[in-house]
């Protein structure tokens, strides 16, 4: 066995150190706004009132489960349901003005984790996003 690493199980550590710091930072910005994980997710993907069953999909969890999730959010005064305006068997979640203010404080936070990319200069950062926007297109 080799002494030195191959570049994919360097990069893999690498992508995994990062993805780390990243989300022990995130973390901490969501519990101390009172939303675990997933709870977290709901509110960073609301862009606009959306399903219940559409948030399920983008957690891909079963919809019972988002039921107690956005029960909580709705506790904590950041999410309300509605009625679709389309389908009134379907309810909506939609963000609250608080709820709003903590999905920009959370997206706020993976901004302020990236400081691990402080140690590299603009043209280095540069390239470390064209290489992984390759790597991982849209």
């Amino acid at each position: 066995m080799s002494a030195h690493p191959t570049a994919e199980t360097a990069l893999t550590r690498a992508l995994t150190r990062a993805s780390d710091h990243i989300r022990r930072h995130v973390l901490e910005v969501a519990a101390a706004h009172g939303v675990n994980p997933p709870q977290a997710a709901i509110l960073r993907h609301l862009d606009e009132p959306m399903p219940m069953g559409g948030l399920a999909e983008i957690l891909c969890v079963d919809a019972s489960y988002v039921t107690g999730l956005v029960d909580r959010l709705e506790q904590l005064g950041y999410v309300e349901r509605r009625l679709s305006p389309t389908d009134r068997r379907v309810k909506h979640v939609a963000l609250t003005e608080a709820g709003e203010s903590t999905k920009a404080a959370l997206r706020a936070a993976f901004v302020e984790a990236a400081d691990l990319f402080d140690r590299l200069d603009e043209d280095e950062q540069r390239e470390l996003a064209r290489l992984l926007n390759k790597a991982f297109p849209d």
